[in-house]
């Protein structure tokens, strides 16, 4: 008897580790040594704010392709290319502020995932960039913004317990930009929880980022912004390999002191559907 509880013990634990290593939307996935995987998203943004003498409205799309690939079972390169489009801002002088809709960012970063026990563990790094001319040149005329291509680096570090019928994790982020007089930093903590039942996986969470603002020209000064957002996702996993989901970014609130433009957000809500092949 004793022998048939720890086989069936064992093999459940089998299970769980095997699920776990084919969840490919869980946080904490990589794919394994010389595997691919494929992330296609497509979301809108609606956002408004008041400065208090007029309101600005933006409508914003956003499509984005991320490939990793395994460099070994808990190490990969990831690339990715974005574009915003289909982009209308009610400027107070009705002045556009994209020049069209190929409008593309562009990066190259790692992942490195460190398992011990039940805690898990991932960090990376990621090189992003975009030529500025091609967004705003219409907006901004002959400053900084446009003469030189936008470059940051952001990373993160996750760290998470497998709980095994939920992984509650939480999430530290910083963004940086690179060779630009203000060299804007923004930051951010999450704390979420993962769950996966047979075909369906879900995740939620509470983001909390804040930056400081180095503002240029006569009427300059400094801002520090602080905003809480909610996270949602709900993913149903076609088969080991495919995923298809569906996301949400929801603004709670925040404080922004920006003194030369400060802006209270009346909403600002992100809704996007994506799609993940493994292969």
């Amino acid at each position: 008897m004793k022998l048939r509880t720890l086989l069936l013990a064992s093999a459940a634990v089998m299970f769980t580790t095997s699920a776990m290593a084919v969840d490919i939307t869980n946080p904490f996935y990589l794919p394994a040594k010389g595997k691919f995987l494929s992330d296609t998203k497509i979301q809108m943004n609606r956002g408004k704010t008041d400065n208090g003498v007029t309101e600005n409205e933006a409508k914003t799309s956003y499509a984005r392709e991320e490939l990793a690939y395994g460099v070994s079972d808990n190490f990969a390169v990831v690339l990715g290319i974005g574009n915003t489009f289909d982009y209308n801002r009610k400027e107070a002088d009705n002045k556009s502020f994209y020049n069209n809709d190929h409008n593309f960012d562009y990066s190259i970063g790692v992942k490195y995932n460190y398992v011990n026990g039940k805690l898990l563990t991932q960090a990376g790094v990621t090189y992003r960039t975009a030529d500025a001319e091609t967004f705003t040149s219409n907006y901004y005329e002959d400053t900084e913004t446009n003469e030189r291509w936008l470059k940051a680096l952001d990373g993160y570090v996750r760290v998470g317990y497998d709980m095994g019928c939920i992984t509650p994790y939480t999430e530290l982020t910083a963004w940086g930009e690179l060779d630009r007089d203000a060299n804007e930093q923004e930051y951010s903590w999450k704390l979420g929880v993962h769950k996966k039942w047979n075909k369906v996986a879900a995740d939620a969470g509470v983001r909390y980022t804040f930056n400081e603002t180095e503002d240029e020209g006569v009427d300059a000064g400094n801002g520090h912004n602080e905003r809480v957002d909610l996270e949602l996702a709900v993913d149903y996993l076609v088969n080991d390999n495919f995923s298809v989901g569906a996301y949400a970014k929801y603004y709670l609130g925040g404080d922004y002191k920006e003194e030369i433009d400060r802006k209270d957000i009346e909403y600002d809500r992100t809704i996007g559907l994506n799609a993940k092949v493994l292969f």
